[in-house]
């Protein structure tokens, strides 16, 4: 999750590089538990040696296998997979709740100026795309409460910010305009091709020149 804060006087912006939350890997968790309850559901009692390891493995536990066999219960793994599933949803709620300090810290120590939170919208479902979601709620509920206002917006990290030809990838999700030759990476565009997609519907044209004109004077700032 990339986020950029941007500051407008009337005249000029301020683009800051706020800070990149990565999701939890909780993947591993997610395929172990599924093993674990097919194991339970199929009421299996063969060695499971591997399988209990990874799991106790990633929940920060080592256990001392007997003779070198660890057979398995259902009862077992049905307590092995409760586990693992709490443990990735700990992990996930502890995600969303950084995203949601940052930003309650943020609009509080901008609170002479007017906030505006811009969301990139998910539109295609991949494993983390639930979890979004999630955060996006959480987001929604304290502009609410912080009087800021929030606006899910759609912005392509692949279109060139400053004259909206398509890129070309040069490098992993980094892109070069064949029109004007600007290079950024993918996902800082698209936090910056959110706020000209705000100046748009608003008709904002200061603000909009003054995004363009800051870009023209960092050319690199959305690449890294």
């Amino acid at each position: 999750l990339y986020t950029t804060l941007i500051r407008f006087d009337g005249e000029k912006v301020k683009v800051t590089r706020g800070p990149t939350f990565k999701p939890p890997n909780a993947t591993l968790l997610r395929e172990i538990g599924a093993q674990l309850q097919s194991a339970a559901d199929r009421g299996a009692t063969v060695e499971l040696r591997a399988l209990i390891e990874r799991a106790y493995e990633e929940l920060g536990e080592k256990r001392e296998v007997e003779g070198g066999k660890l057979y398995a219960t259902p009862d077992r793994l049905r307590e092995l997979y409760r586990r693992a599933r709490a443990k990735e949803r700990r992990l996930n709620r502890e995600w969303r709740n950084r995203v949601v300090a940052w930003l309650r810290r943020t609009v509080r120590e901008n609170a002479d100026a007017r906030a505006v939170v811009l969301v990139d919208e998910v539109t295609v479902e991949t494993a983390q795309s639930g979890m979004l979601r999630r955060v996006r709620r959480k987001l929604m509920n304290l502009c609410a409460y912080e009087g800021a206002e929030y606006l899910p917006l759609r912005a392509s990290g692949k279109l060139c910010p400053k004259c909206g030809m398509k890129g070309v990838e040069v490098a992993h999700r980094v892109y070069r305009c064949p029109r004007c030759g600007l290079e950024w990476n993918r996902d800082r565009c698209a936090t910056f091709a959110l706020a000209l997609n705000y100046a748009k519907i608003t008709e904002n044209e200061a603000l909009y020149r003054a995004l363009l004109e800051w870009l023209n004077e960092h050319p690199r700032a959305l690449l890294g």
